[in-house]
């Protein structure tokens, strides 16, 4: 310590007798911004890697400044101040942004610094430097900060205890300027919502977010496998229930109606997938006149500007809710008709009541998150819902809430259903074709509800986790695209392990898979011989209705001849 002190004696006179470039706030020579990867070791983990010159010194280049900075860097083997590295760095290698000019310290690390080390200074007959007079530094943004906030907090500011380190926030990114290819117009409501801060007239870029292109392409494939499956399962449930409308009453009869859900629900995934990113993204802007060389992306779609993604979020939406409020339904009726011994005609009256429910509370809601714009893009599926990305947006608690209620009722009709059912069952052991209907039906509503329930747990499950996770998947998306230089994005504090991973892509295929696998279950109960003689019957009288069509053709082409 006797040593470094010592050493730190001879550097500070050399530095007050050595004059240096031109303060901060002085007039700098007119030279062009150029942005460099930091090549001195002492500020190379200091929480960005792209430095700008000339620097708030005006130096021109990183060899004056790192000669420069040498004089004064035995100040912090004396561990004095766990901001001042920070400092020292952010005033000689000032972090590349998308601003013309470096960004300076905020006043608050610059006081920080000066608190722990200006009595070490004082010591020695020296002044503290007047290139790092703290009133010459900026209080509001954008500077540089420790927390990434605008001033540091009383707690931030106390020393830590001794180390060979300095002692960082773990937790904060560093402050994050929203680049000019990810710039939309002003006016058009668009955010990005990156580690709790909201930027304004900010796009989320469409490509390279979460997942590169191959596990994009792996979970579109994905989709559409499932989609088509349950477009075709769906439409045979209900054409089948079509045909023999008379076989199927409540609750079996709910199925049909749950079909038609499914349909849709199916459609627009296929349709999504068809249009590739034309209804999630939109195509990148105009170039921003005051950087004509910047490269624009693709950007999510956002609001209710774009009709097509505002259609699809409509269909998807209220037909995903819907099918919720069928499913309550349907375990609602299968407990009346056990428990009150209610039959079609009961269930007939009231009908029109269920789809009061089932389709007027999913349109209303869908109304008023649309007339709320609270509508993105999905670049995965490639259709829009609700906020993804926005975590302040409560619908996914809303939704994943409404979604445990309906469940968890429907869970207690069916468990008192089958309960009255098997009863009823003990009592008709004697009449063998009454207990083959009742096993039938059992053994059709079991089925399905096995599927359902666990594809709406595993939704459920997944909405929450979407929610909890975003800010550590923004935050590595940031840790990832900090290093093209081109974007001048600041990367975070964390070291790279320490960093949230992006998310398991098992997770994103079992979100998918649990969205189209119930529409999949709906044929099931279906597999019947009786099924099968419906659709011959079918076919054959089709085919009669054509054949009569076609010879009163052939007799009058004869009678011609």
């Amino acid at each position: 310590m006797i040593l470094w002190l010592s050493l730190l004696f001879c550097q500070l006179t050399l530095v007050n007798t050595v004059t240096l470039p031109s303060p901060v706030n002085g007039q700098r020579e007119v030279t062009k911004k150029r942005c460099e990867t930091v090549s001195v070791a002492f500020c190379r983990e200091i929480g960005y890697n792209e430095t700008i010159f000339p620097n708030l010194l005006n130096h021109n280049s990183q060899q004056n400044a790192g000669l420069a900075l040498h004089r004064i860097t035995p100040l912090i083997k004396v561990n004095c101040s766990p901001d001042l590295k920070l400092l020292l760095c952010a005033v000689f290698f000032p972090p590349c942004t998308i601003l013309e000019a470096p960004i300076p310290p905020c006043r608050s690390i610059c006081l920080s610094s000066k608190n722990g080390c200006e009595d070490v200074i004082h010591r020695f007959g020296q002044e503290w430097p007047s290139y790092l007079d703290c009133d010459k530094f900026p209080d509001v943004e954008p500077c540089v900060s420790r927390t990434g906030s605008r001033i540091a907090s009383e707690s931030s500011l106390t020393p830590t205890s001794a180390s060979t380190g300095v002692n960082y926030a773990p937790t904060a990114p560093f402050r994050f300027v929203c680049p000019v290819h990810f710039m939309v117009p002003k006016g058009e409501g668009y955010i990005l919502r990156l580690n709790g801060r909201i930027y304004h007239d900010c796009a989320t870029p469409c490509d390279g977010l979460l997942f590169n292109s191959s596990d994009r392409k792996l979970i579109r494939a994905e989709i559409i496998i499932l989609a088509i499956i349950c477009l075709v399962s769906s439409l045979f449930t209900l054409f089948t229930h079509l045909l023999e409308s008379r076989r199927f009453s409540y609750p079996e009869k709910i199925l049909k109606f749950l079909a038609i859900s499914y349909t849709a629900i199916a459609l627009i995934h296929i349709i999504g997938f068809v249009f590739g990113d034309r209804i999630s993204c939109n195509e990148p802007p105009p170039v921003s006149v005051s950087n004509p060389d910047a490269l624009m992306i693709k950007t999510i779609t956002q609001g209710n500007s774009k009709s097509v993604c505002s259609l699809t979020f409509m269909a998807l939406y209220i037909f995903s809710h819907s099918s919720f409020i069928w499913f309550t339904i349907m375990t609602f009726t299968w407990f009346i008709a056990f428990c009150f011994g209610w039959g079609r005609e009961a269930f007939e009256r009231i009908s029109i009541w269920f789809h009061v429910f089932a389709w007027g509370i999913p349109s209303l809601d869908a109304i008023r998150i649309l007339a709320m714009k609270r509508i993105e893009g999905d670049p995965l599926s490639g259709v829009c819902y609700h906020n993804f990305w926005n975590r302040e947006d409560y619908q996914h608690y809303t939704d994943s809430f409404l979604y445990f209620v309906y469940i968890s009722l429907s869970i207690l009709f069916l468990a008192i259903g089958f309960y009255f059912s098997f009863r009823l069952r003990r009592e008709l052991r004697d009449d063998a074709r009454d207990t083959y209907k009742m096993d039938t039906l059992l053994w059709r509503v079991s089925i399905f509800s096995v599927f359902y329930l666990v594809s709406s747990f595993i939704s459920i499950a997944c909405n929450v986790y979407e929610v909890s996770h975003l800010d550590s998947w923004m935050l590595d998306w940031q840790q990832t695209v900090c290093l093209r230089p081109e974007l001048g994005i600041p990367c975070p504090f964390q070291a790279l392990e320490e960093v949230p991973k992006k998310p398991n892509l098992h997770y994103f295929v079992l979100k998918y898979a649990a969205r189209l696998v119930p529409g999949i279950s709906l044929s099931f109960h279906l597999f019947s011989r009786k099924t099968l003689d419906s659709w011959l019957d079918f076919n054959r009288k089709l085919w009669n209705t054509l054949c009569c069509i076609n010879e009163p053709m052939d007799q009058d082409k004869s009678i011609d001849e």
